[in-house]
Formats: C-alpha cells, structure tokens, sequence
C-alpha cells in the first residue's frame, strides 16, 4: 500500500514521468490526492469522491470519472476557460483575537544595545587559548 500526498509538488517533467511509469507498474494499491489531473488521469484506474458527504467509487481513470459526472467536468473547465461556471472557493473565516492577545506584548531584549559585545575574541577561532598566552 502506498499513501501519496501531493506526489507531483516540486517535480519536474522528467522525474513525474519516472513517477507515472512506477506508478503504473506497481502491482499494489496506491491511495494517492492530487491537484495534478494529468498525472491522476495517466495513473488512477478507481476514483473515490466524497460528494454530499458520503465516499463515493468510481471505476475507471479521471477522464471516464469527469464524463460520468458532467457538472464536475464543467466546473473544472469553467476555472480555465472564460464564461464557464466556476467552482465556488471556501469562504473565508476571520478569527477575532481573544481578549487576553488583543494588548501587543513588547519584545524582550536580551543583551547590550545591539553593537559589538566588547569581546575582542569572540568568534575568533581558539580565543580562550590566544587569551591565556
């Protein structure tokens, strides 16, 4: 069983075509989330979707799961080409600050004023030995 998460993030073209070839040899179970549709479409053969909060299966690569499902398709497409319906972005939530975090503590300082430290040695290599001689 392979777990993958966003497998294609950070790759370049080359290495998710050694991706897509293990991947289609793998002769186990791959449970895999992505944003890439090529890469799904070039390796998915059973698609699960969670839709009205159940865990739907459908057999079958991307492309037959977006023909099964004709208003998935068009709002895929409608992100893409101008006019089309869009799929509607989670709205957002504005956390309000406790009570208690709303006064802005002041940074502590540590140390002098941010000038040198009056160490002549510090950060020279061996200073306790240069010191003692």
């Amino acid at each position: 069983l392979l777990l993958l998460d966003e497998p294609t993030n950070h790759l370049d073209i080359a290495a998710k075509e050694v991706l897509e070839e293990a991947l289609q040899q793998f002769e186990g179970t791959v449970l895999m989330v992505s944003h890439d549709r090529f890469f799904i479409s070039q390796t998915a053969n059973t698609i699960l979707a969670i839709e009205d909060g159940e865990l739907v299966v459908y057999d079958g690569d991307y492309k037959s799961y977006l023909e099964q499902q004709g208003g998935v398709a068009e709002q895929v497409e409608g992100r893409y080409v101008p006019g089309g319906p869009k799929i509607q972005s989670a709205p957002q939530i504005e956390l309000q600050p406790e009570s208690g975090e709303q006064e802005k503590k002041k940074k502590k300082k540590f140390g002098g004023k941010g000038g040198p430290s009056g160490n002549k040695n510090k950060g020279v290599k061996n200073a306790k030995r240069m010191s003692t001689a």
